[in-house]
């Protein structure tokens, strides 16, 4: 089941958007005005790896990692967009320091080239992990990324960088990117290096915001933010700071960090998700639900005589499976109704989709 926010059939609404746009072309073949423009646009909860799944996809005979790209086969459809975006909550550097995972994590840069494969190109790495590898392994992470030929926003490499902004732009529409995290998990930020990682801040969300307004068409804010881990409901410290950023003239806020979905909100006419859960990694040894289930959001833009709105939303669930083979494991990204007849999976996973179902506002089948 992939259901449309609202309650709202997706294949309904996209003949309706089809249709909208058939329409717009139209009127412009008989008129001056300017033609319709429409990017796509895919938002995934976190990636962390910990050291029991990247030993799994280990080859000892090239002593590298392999992560096939059938992991993500299921929900490729919905992450190959024109911009798909990623919370990466690790470092990515082991070129520099050996793979490592919870408390202090760095995952294979193998798993750069399979994210990049399936269709993610914008890495969010603003995360409380940022400084698990210190500040060369940040940096490392990032120039990985732009070898990888991969957007990022979150963190920079010098003052000078902390100063640009991401910018994305695809058939005439320009997408504006801010990220933040609340924390660092206590790693303090290298002595005059605090642009590193971009901390929550309300002042300077709202400099950023004001900064890139006439840059761009859209804006997006990132936040990784949550006081409560694997708590599934909105706190009122997020309920305020939303209705404050969608006022400095955020136009989407997309937030992560929790390891648990969510409830969304309208806040003056803009979308506010508070938590998209997460996306890959392998926290069954916490035994909640919670950290199994995420959900990929999917939007369209439409540019027209020079407005851009957001005119499609789609809400795909997920669930990360894990299947034991013995002295490893292999795992699936897949699309969270299939759980009812996955084998071998707790009854209170199964269980769980029904409350996913509520927080997100979905239509039964």
């Amino acid at each position: 089941m992939i259901a449309h926010i609202g309650k709202i059939n997706t294949k309904k609404i996209n003949v309706v958007l089809f249709i909208l746009v058939i329409l717009l072309f139209i009127s412009d073949f008989n008129s001056q005005e300017k033609p319709a423009d429409i990017v796509s646009l895919a938002f995934a909860g976190d990636l962390f790896i910990q050291s029991q799944l990247f030993k799994s996809y280990y080859d000892p005979n090239t002593k590298s990692y392999y992560f096939p790209e059938d992991i993500f086969e299921d929900i490729k459809e919905f992450i190959n967009k024109d911009f798909s975006f990623i919370v990466i909550d690790t470092p990515v550097a082991t070129n520099l320091y050996p793979p490592s995972g919870y408390p202090l994590y760095n995952a294979p840069i193998e798993i750069l080239d399979t994210l990049k494969k399936v269709g993610f190109n914008v890495m969010i790495t603003s995360g409380n992990h940022s400084l698990d590898k210190g500040e060369k392994g940040l940096i490392t992470t990032m120039e990985n990324m732009i070898k990888k030929e991969l957007y990022y926003v979150g963190t920079n490499r010098t003052k000078e960088e902390s100063n640009k902004y991401l910018i994305l732009e695809k058939n005439n529409i320009k997408i504006g990117i801010l990220a933040y995290t609340f924390s660092t998990n206590g790693i303090p930020l290298p002595k005059g290096k605090d642009y590193l990682v971009n901390l929550i801040n309300k002042q300077k969300i709202k400099n950023d915001l004001k900064k890139i307004k006439n840059l761009c068409d859209f804006k997006i804010v990132y936040l990784h933010w949550g006081n409560v881990e694997y708590l599934d409901e909105i706190e009122e410290s997020q309920k305020t700071l939303a209705k404050e950023i969608i006022s400095y003239g955020a136009d989407l806020i997309v937030g992560s960090h929790p390891h648990a979905i969510k409830p969304y909100e309208n806040i003056n006419g803009k979308w506010c998700f508070y938590a998209l859960g997460n996306f890959f990694t392998d926290q069954y040894g916490v035994y909640r639900p919670e950290v199994k289930y995420g959900f990929i959001l999917n939007i369209s833009l439409l540019k027209y005589n020079d407005r851009v709105n957001l005119v499609s939303k789609e809400i795909i669930p997920i669930f990360i499976w894990r299947k034991n083979l013995g002295k490893r494991y292999e795992y699936k990204i897949l699309r969270a109704e299939k759980v009812k007849n996955l084998p071998n999976i707790d009854i209170k996973d199964k269980m769980y989709f029904k409350r996913v179902k509520k927080i997100l506002k979905l239509e039964e089948e």
